[in-house]
């Protein structure tokens, strides 16, 4: 089972104690002292980091893990606010020789009551060469007893000449080592004791129409000893007599032999379909390295809530990429969410559908600015790379707000007013790559960059020198770039001509943040990805190995805008940040292959397709597809999930548990 969290420990040091300095005014001067190391300060700093990580882990499984756990009585257990019991299936002797087809369907509990749930567990131990070696001789016996009986005149001749043959079977099975002990358990939850007897009556009952001296029993205050040992071989569980079957007989008793994902460090994520055995998935949603793609058509909807729960504002998508966030908040790892789709991920929280973890989250609404355009971000040491990127980031913002720049306005004169800006400023240094050290560009107060309206006003200095110039190119594109620095001044100044608000400071952070688009799609689509280019850069500046990104609605991101984007990433990659891309409509998702490179996606989580989207998909990926997988994709249950990861397939009725 994976760790969930790290906790700290406290230090020993064995029978020595540390002796203590008793004067007040030594301690300072040894602190201080402590304080100019270097690499003690940077133990103390990632000491402090370790701390806050740390009591993130305390703090989310708290609300995670249940607060009140099993509590075990004679013939039934309580867990929360519902009951429990586990039924062991035990067969009389000679019951029901002749097992028909897919006879192991008939043992799973069907229509036991709305307010009951069942897990139908079959463990099964195949026989050892000692056991083998014991029970030959055991079986030839056996075999000449009841021939010798057939002779017996008052004995049912056809009986005995059916065990005959079943020995014969049975001592060829024992010979090649294909005979089995197996056990079947039913596990029951009822919210209540009378409801959980009504289940566990109805249920022999189903037994008794479908089997002939099959039966199920409690074994009575031995509950817990039964609980413990569920998932154990058949021969260290409870139970009158061991089950023994051939191969033939428990190959016999499915529909399908498949199993799905069932991850050891996984979690239940929902019902496989398309199967008389239909197992529960059991997936590691956090077992992932690069990046991920979920797309789905729908709403969010599970087996254990409808649209109606939800909301219809939630869509599916956003509903795995909560998962995904939730799955890496317990592993320590920081989130950043960036929302293009207009979707609360907060309601679901206030439907009291999932745990909340609001206290961990910082939510920025970008529809209020709080970045300023002209500050640059970046680590110290990355003064090039960051100049870089800022001009890159204005030089599109504008293309995106003033698609009347021409590339020579924004490529050669921008850049070379931007430049000398900068230098003017104090940000920037001519020969900067001999002079990087000397640089002052990263880890301002952000009071100290300068803002939109400066370099507007910064244009007509170099309008003049055109002017004296003669430069009638240079003048007409200062010309042009100060409308648009205007528009943009004027028309989003809220948004664009503004210092960084030191509120936005915690995000840096924060377990979670949340970048809230919503706000601006309404201003419309081109001030949107302006201000996601303006973003990015800020809101993943401090990741690290093994945090996430999260994009909802990825589709929304323009064609223009996603080189800046794939850029970004691809130096996020190198610090092996993780990105999962969020689709709200699958045929996009799939075209958009060159973008979120579909192909090596660590897994795919797709939902039901129409016939021309799967064949887009099977072209895409180069997938090779049963016509039953491709008959059970195609329809248009909206719960339904497609899981691909690498050659592990899995199709599945969602049931996702936040």
């Amino acid at each position: 089972m994976r760790k969930l969290g790290t906790f700290s420990k406290k230090s020993e040091f064995g029978k020595h104690s540390i002796k203590k300095i008793n004067s007040q005014q030594s301690q300072n001067k040894l602190k201080k002292l402590i304080s100019k190391v270097p690499f003690i300060k940077q133990a103390q700093q990632e000491k402090v980091e370790l701390s806050k990580s740390n009591q993130l882990s305390k703090t989310v499984l708290k609300e995670i893990v249940p607060g009140i756990g099993y509590v075990f009585h004679s013939d039934y257990f309580e867990i929360g606010n519902e009951v429990g019991q586990i039924l062991s299936i035990i067969p009389e002797k000679n019951a029901d020789r002749s097992l028909p087809l897919f006879w192991t369907y008939r043992l799973l509990p069907k229509n036991l009551g709305n307010d009951v749930k069942t897990h139908f567990i079959q463990q099964i131990s195949t026989k050892e060469k000692k056991w083998i070696d014991d029970n030959l001789v055991a079986t030839s016996k056996a075999i000449n007893q009841s021939i010798a009986e057939t002779k017996n005149t008052s004995l049912d001749k056809q009986n005995v000449s059916d065990q005959v043959k079943d020995l014969f079977q049975i001592q060829e099975d024992v010979k090649g080592g294909k005979y089995h002990g197996s056990e079947f358990k039913v596990l029951l939850k009822a919210s209540n004791i009378d409801a959980l007897d009504r289940a566990r009556e109805k249920y022999k009952l189903d037994l008794a129409h479908d089997f002939e001296g099959v039966t199920t029993d409690v074994f009575e205050g031995q509950q817990l000893d039964d609980f413990k040992n569920i998932f154990h071989s058949p021969d260290n569980q409870l139970g009158r007599e061991k089950k023994m079957y051939s191969s033939y007989e428990l190959a016999g008793g499915y529909y399908l032999l498949s199993k799905g994902i069932e991850d050891m460090t996984g979690e239940y994520v929902g019902i496989g379909t398309g199967d008389y055995n239909n197992s529960a998935t059991i997936f590691d949603v956090d077992n992932w390295d690069d990046h991920i793609i979920v797309a789905s058509d729908f709403a969010a909807r599970t087996l254990s809530h409808s649209k109606n729960d939800y909301g219809t504002h939630l869509r599916m998508g956003s509903l795995w990429g909560m998962k995904i966030a939730q799955a890496a908040l317990i592993e320590d790892h920081r989130v950043v969410h960036l929302v293009l789709n207009n979707t609360n991920l907060h309601d679901i929280h206030d439907r009291k559908l999932g745990t909340d973890i609001r206290p961990f989250t910082v939510d920025i609404m970008m529809g209020k600015g709080a970045i300023n355009p002209f500050e640059a971000f970046g680590n110290e040491g990355e003064e090039g790379t960051a100049y870089a990127v800022l001009a890159k980031k204005l030089r599109l913002m504008m293309a995106q707000l003033s698609p009347d720049l021409t590339s020579i306005d924004l490529n050669k004169y921008f850049t070379e007013i931007f430049e000398a800006f900068m230098i003017d400023s104090g940000f920037w240094k001519p020969n900067a790559k001999e002079n990087l050290d000397t640089i002052s560009l990263l880890g301002l107060p952000h009071k100290e960059y300068k803002v939109l309206h400066d370099f507007y006003m910064y244009l007509d200095t170099y309008l003049e020198i055109y002017k004296k110039q003669n430069n009638s190119q240079g003048r007409e594109s200062v010309e042009r770039l100060q409308g648009a620095f205007k528009r943009m001044k004027d028309e989003n100044g809220d948004l664009f001509d503004l210092k960084t608000n030191e509120s936005v400071d915690e995000t840096q952070t924060a377990p979670q943040v949340i970048y809230d688009f919503a706000d601006i799609l309404d201003r419309g689509k081109e001030i949107a990805m302006a201000q996601l280019i303006n973003s990015l850069g800020y809101a993943t500046q401090n990741l690290k190995r093994g945090d996430v990104v999260i994009i909802h609605g990825t589709e929304y991101i323009s064609n223009e805008v996603k080189e800046f984007v794939e850029d970004t990433l691809d130096r996020l990659h190198k610090r092996d940040v993780r990105v999962a891309f969020i689709y709200d409509n699958l045929k996009k998702a799939i075209k958009d292959r060159e973008f979120n490179q579909i192909n090596s996606a660590n897994y795919t989580i797709f939902g039901s397709m129409t016939n021309d989207v799967l064949e887009d998909y099977i072209q895409t990926v180069g997938a090779t597809m049963p016509v039953a997988l491709k008959d059970a994709i195609q329809s248009r249950d909206d719960r339904l999930i497609y899981l691909s990861r690498g050659k592990e397939k899995a199709l599945f009725e969602l049931d996702l548990i936040l």
